[in-house]
């Protein structure tokens, strides 16, 4: 699958996996689950998950969930509006594992974080609460990339009816979305590799075309 399609906010497109991204940082997370071994589709279709158009997630995990990915920056308040409805809205995002049952969640996965001894990164996962409303939950990942709470309650509920605000969110906002603090503790060693492969993974050939290429032997980015 070959997409020609122009990069984003100054974004660098990325050819990895037989799959052109609008960015490096989403074929980064794409080698992300390819070193984990999890089947991923990259968007894979448009929903109508807002009052004012559709929302194209970025990733589809195979078996753990629908991915969005962005650095602080492009958190717009179209953007949040359009993952917390896809997670909890009245028209959510399909399990396409399960065809037709909602999966009531979406992970946002920001800048690659680097490893540091006694420090395991976190991530945001949006939960739906019920009511149109949405969660956002501080998450771990376990050994095979599977988000595990941090705490049993969410840090701060968004309102999931679809309806997008006329102002964004705060950067300390984005930030903690995209890029929370870590938490004490080590990181599983295969979730670890995984982070360090992902990083250092950088467009160096014409058309994009990144370093590693792909992972030989696993078949990323197919159609699930």
């Amino acid at each position: 699958m070959n997409k020609s399609i122009a990069g984003r906010g100054g974004a660098v497109e990325a050819f990895y996996s037989g799959v052109r991204f609008r960015s490096t940082l989403e074929a980064r997370w794409a080698h992300f689950y390819d070193c984990l071994g999890w089947g991923w589709d990259y968007e894979p279709a448009q929903y109508p998950v807002t009052t004012k158009g559709g929302y194209i997630p970025d990733i589809y995990v195979q078996n753990l969930g629908w991915v969005e990915v962005k650095g602080p920056p492009f958190l717009t308040a179209g953007s949040l509006a359009k993952i917390c409805a896809g997670a909890a809205g009245p028209r959510p995002l399909p399990s396409r594992s399960m065809p037709g049952a909602p999966p009531g969640c979406v992970l946002i996965m920001g800048d690659v974080p680097k490893i540091s001894k006694g420090k395991r990164p976190t991530h945001t996962l949006i939960i739906d609460e019920g009511g149109n409303k949405a969660g956002a939950y501080s998450v771990v990942l376990d050994r095979r990339g599977v988000p595990e709470l941090v705490e049993g309650k969410p840090w701060k509920v968004f309102d999931a009816s679809g309806s997008i605000p006329a102002r964004g969110p705060a950067l300390d906002l984005r930030k903690r979305l995209c890029n929370p603090d870590p938490i004490s503790g080590p990181t599983p060693p295969s979730v670890s590799r995984a982070y360090r492969k992902a990083e250092e993974l950088s467009v160096v050939g014409p058309h994009g075309k990144t370093s590693p290429l792909s992972i030989p032997g696993h078949w990323g980015g197919r159609a699930i």
